[in-house]
């Protein structure tokens, strides 16, 4: 959809997770939000959710998770395992708008990469792939002020269209180049141009 001259894409204009089928058994249900914030997020400073599994079995941890936002941009996110069955689960918005935040329980608990292959039965876990309740989560990153501002700003640099890619600022070395672990989390993102 296109509104206020950007492109927004909605929950159900993104594929699936998997084609698999998920196992019977998973403790998502467990799961609750424990905090959020509830002012607009701000362009470029972390962005989280506290969630807290109540189940037995998450005493110690060791969930992993498959995290996502969309709207003017598709944003990968991180998990935190605070190891007592509570996470933090942060992203990193870079551009004004709506966002819908999914965070998909994968493995329940996942065996440490030294451990596999798990041998016997019942061996390696299955790919579990249900949501967590609550999610997804609608937030706003920026004011609506903000949000007016960004776009006048980009229609007095750009014109209502592009017409030649050569006027867009080129990419630098450092844009290109990533040598931490955590800081592609902290900057990437797929931007929606055209549907």
């Amino acid at each position: 959809t296109k509104a206020d001259d950007r492109y927004n894409i909605l929950p159900h204009e993104l594929p699936g997770y998997t084609g698999f089928a998920r196992p019977p058994y998973t403790l998502a249900p467990f799961y609750s939000i424990v905090s959020h914030p509830t002012a607009p997020a701000k362009v470029g400073e972390p962005f989280s959710i506290k969630v807290h599994c109540s189940h037995n079995h998450c005493k110690e941890g060791g969930a992993l998770f498959y995290l996502r936002a969309f709207g003017p941009a598709i944003l990968p996110g991180k998990a935190t395992d605070h190891g007592n069955g509570t996470y933090t689960l942060t992203l990193h918005p870079h551009d004004l708008g709506q966002y819908h935040y999914e965070a998909v329980l994968t493995f329940s608990k996942a065996p440490k990469m030294e451990q596999l292959p798990v041998p016997g039965s019942p061996g390696e876990p299955s790919y579990e792939g249900y949501m967590l309740p609550g999610f997804p989560v609608t937030f706003q990153v920026g004011s609506p002020k903000e949000q007016q501002e960004f776009q006048r700003m980009q229609r007095q640099q750009f014109g209502e269209n592009i017409v030649n890619p050569k006027d867009l600022p080129a990419c630098q070395a450092r844009d290109l180049v990533e040598t931490g672990l955590d800081t592609p989390l902290e900057k990437a993102r797929w931007v929606l141009a055209k549907k």
